[in-house]
């Protein structure tokens, strides 16, 4: 089986209206928007523009952004210890292997480089399911508590990574 190519814009701005509308759901919830946090190791020019994509569709959407620089010899504790911090109760999220899935997936969007609106697109989905998921564990002054402390944040690591998100 082929996969059937897809429009990954149109597809995503269909994706980021419904984020935005669930944001401002959770806004009126909580007084406060889930965030996405995003933790750059060196200056890999391709890993920066992913970067600021991810901000810029946050910031379209209305999700806070919390970005976290490391230079490239920075020490491995360093980020472990950033990324324990970060994700304290946490799931998982990462990408998809395009070349791998293809011949087996329905429908798949191409993207140069493995990243491109459709992945960016999910990672907000990602990111308020995420939220939403912790809205039905906690009640709503521990919900609003925890958004006091700015531990709120979705972690990814970026293309082909896992990372765990609370």
């Amino acid at each position: 089986m082929t996969a059937k190519i897809i429009d990954g814009n149109a597809v995503a701005r269909t994706i980021r209206n419904d984020c935005r509308q669930r944001v401002q759901h959770i806004v009126a919830q909580m007084g406060a928007p889930p965030g996405l946090a995003v933790v750059l190791v060196g200056s890999n020019p391709a890993s920066r523009i992913y970067v600021k994509n991810k901000l810029r569709a946050c910031a379209d959407v209305g999700i806070r952004s919390f970005r976290f620089d490391y230079p490239s010899d920075v020490r491995q504790d360093a980020i472990v210890g950033k990324i324990a911090e970060l994700n304290a109760d946490g799931g998982l999220v990462g990408d998809v292997d395009f070349a791998g899935v293809a011949p087996r997936a329905s429908y798949i969007t191409p993207v140069p480089g493995g990243v491109g609106p459709m992945t960016v697109s999910m990672l907000l989905v990602n990111t308020i399911t995420s939220c939403e998921r912790l809205l039905q564990h906690l009640s709503i002054s521990a919900a609003k508590e925890r958004l006091g402390t700015g531990r709120w944040p979705l972690m990814d690591r970026g293309p082909g990574r896992t990372a765990k998100a609370f």
